[in-house]
């Protein structure tokens, strides 16, 4: 594990010093993904006859939304502990972020650029799915790196061991225990999702949007299972299902519905094109889902904005209220222990100590107990 690959310097800019310049494997690696996966895809798009130019734009369009949508998922799941230590805002800029959250925003992203620029949507998806999952799979080697995304404790064979104390102090990595590889596992995972693409291109039958449904198909599986090994802190969902597998779970069934409906599609088509030329124009049932499955989506970003907002609210509420707790309850005890007196100041003190431990216990039990709790202080009885 090398968090840190070399660095160079001292660094001078115009004749100012700036240091010496770090240079991070994760970050190394998440630009060799981003690369790869959009050459492979430019490949691809060359022997599909599409325009290389427009390929070329939405991928970069692709990575910069990618970036900011896994980075705003990162600040929701981790919420509670970047509003704790407001210093934690800057390690935004260093880590990769949340990889469903750039996919939630890449994707609404995505059909406003096929749309506007008039590609054919399924192909075109079906051009980056491979591309993404070889680019996940460099990515998470990165992961690997940097120590971040590690698995539980483990006492299998194949269990690693961190040794390096910049990982610790950078994502909190556990030192000198065993511990399950699993970004080796997802890994692993998406490139065996790659290869089932690949060769289902070969031997199944193609359809428009096959490739790309069965990529949100596979990998949420993979994804759901490699969960259940994590040990990395992540954002609860219902304080039950971590962030991404509850994305899993809705993520997989529609991928199923979509691949029946455009399999379903593309037979009809083939067997009834000469009967729907004559036929009244009607809007499709598929172009009919595929704006619902687009609004839920962009639903989904707006609800996480919302979430964002309003946990940030309440903690700033919670810790107002702390304080107006201890702040009352210390002015209280003082008054009732008399100024002059040092040995009932010290009992004062503590008492105030005291108080500010229950308001911590109990920030999180709602209004009604924090309104019990202000009540007995103020009327001077035990508030435990």
């Amino acid at each position: 594990m090398y968090p840190l690959l070399f660095e160079l310097g001292p660094v001078s800019i115009f004749g100012r010093e700036l240091g010496p310049l770090s240079i991070y494997s994760y970050g190394l690696l998440l630009a060799t993904a981003y690369i790869v996966g959009l050459q492979f895809a430019l490949r691809r798009a060359d022997r599909a006859g599409l325009n290389g130019e427009r390929v070329m734009d939405l991928g970069i369009l692709l990575i910069f939304s990618a970036l900011v949508g896994a980075k705003l998922m990162l600040l929701v799941v981790d919420f509670d502990q970047f509003t704790a230590d407001p210093a934690r805002f800057w390690t935004l800029l260093k880590s990769g972020g949340v990889f469903y959250g750039g996919l939630l925003l890449a994707v609404p992203v995505a059909w406003w650029y096929i749309r506007r620029h008039k590609l054919p949507l399924w192909t075109t998806c079906d051009l980056f799915a491979p591309g993404i999952a070889l680019g996940h799979a460099i990515g998470r080697l990165g992961c690997l790196m940097a120590g971040c995304c590690y698995g539980r404790a483990t006492d299998v064979p194949w269990g690693i061991t961190f040794t390096n104390t910049l990982a610790a102090s950078n994502v909190g990595t556990p030192l000198e225990i065993a511990l399950h590889p699993t970004q080796i596992y997802e890994a692993v995972a998406e490139l065996i999702v790659l290869a089932i693409l690949l060769a289902g291109e070969r031997r199944w039958r193609l359809f428009p949007g096959r490739t790309f449904w069965t990529y949100l198909l596979l990998y949420p599986t993979a994804r759901f299972m490699i969960e259940f090994y994590r040990g990395d802190p992540r954002g609860m969902v219902f304080g039950t299902l971590p962030t991404s597998q509850f994305v899993s779970v809705l993520i997989v069934p529609v991928s199923i519905v979509m691949l029946v409906l455009l399999s379903r599609r593309s037979h009809g088509d083939d067997t009834s094109a000469k009967r729907q030329r004559n036929k009244p124009h009607r809007r499709s049932p598929m172009k009919t889902l595929q704006r619902a499955i687009l609004m839920i989506l962009l639903s989904g970003v707006a609800a996480v904005a919302v979430i964002a907002g309003v946990r940030y609210e309440l903690a700033i509420e919670r810790a107002a209220l702390r304080d107006e707790f201890v702040e009352r309850a210390a002015t209280h005890a003082l008054e009732r222990a008399g100024w002059g007196q040092v040995g009932r100041l010290r009992q004062a003190w503590a008492r105030a100590q005291q108080v500010r431990d229950e308001a911590d216990r109990v920030e999180q039990d709602g209004w009604p107990q924090r309104t019990k709790l202000l009540c007995r202080l103020l009327s001077g009885r035990d508030a435990s």
